[in-house]
């Protein structure tokens, strides 16, 4: 089940200055971010990989991504909440998939990063306990995060990053996914953060 947003899950921030170039406005010099490079729409499944994916919307920003913590082996991978560019692109509903290991994940960490140049931003605790939930993903298995909108917004001289959980229902999420990758559709398939699709409409909540 989608927990509801708090302010804090849809008020993520980080503040800079107006005027700057957007490259180094979304990447403050504070390191280098490795993306995980996102999977063929066409690629087969490979053995011995698992994979994680989402639905992403992406507007007015840089890069955004996810920090995939393996909670066995403690390395860290970062998935970008769509097409992970050259220069900004916005991004509507996007299905993103990487390949990571087989094992324990969660996502403890999110960041923002100039396209262009790589430069990553300083980086935010994930408060959303649903987002941040330990999951596991097997050899051959797809683990989709759920459905997510990032945005960059200037409010007189300040600059504010936000992502926001939206509601998706699992059967929704399965047929995005395979639809987004042929190839992958027949591997077993679980969501992290949908709503059951048995939920009759008056009890799902609003989208916010």
């Amino acid at each position: 089940m989608l927990a509801p947003a708090t302010n804090e899950d849809e008020e993520h921030m980080m503040r800079g200055f107006a005027g700057m170039g957007l490259a180094l406005l979304l990447g403050l010099l504070t390191g280098c971010a490795t993306i995980e490079p996102a999977v063929q729409t066409t690629a087969k499944p490979e053995t011995g990989m698992a994979y994680v994916a989402g639905q992403f919307s992406r507007s007015n920003s840089g890069g955004f991504a996810f920090v995939l913590q393996n909670l066995d082996s403690n390395a860290e991978y970062s998935m970008s909440l769509g097409e992970d560019g050259t220069w900004p692109k916005d991004v509507k509903d996007q299905v993103l998939a990487v390949k990571l290991p087989p094992g324990r994940y969660a996502v403890k960490q999110w960041f923002t990063y100039g396209t262009l140049t790589k430069e990553r931003s300083r980086s935010h605790a994930v408060s959303n306990t649903e987002l941040s939930r330990p999951f596991q993903v097997g050899s051959g298995s797809v683990l989709f995060l759920g459905g997510f909108s990032a945005d960059t917004v200037t409010r007189g001289n300040q600059i504010f990053w936000t992502i926001k959980p939206r509601l998706l229902k699992e059967d929704e999420a399965q047929t995005a996914f395979q639809t987004a990758y042929p190839a992958l559709a027949a591997l077993p398939f679980e969501c992290h953060m949908c709503i059951s699709p048995l939920l009759p409409p008056w009890m799902v909540p609003k989208d916010r």
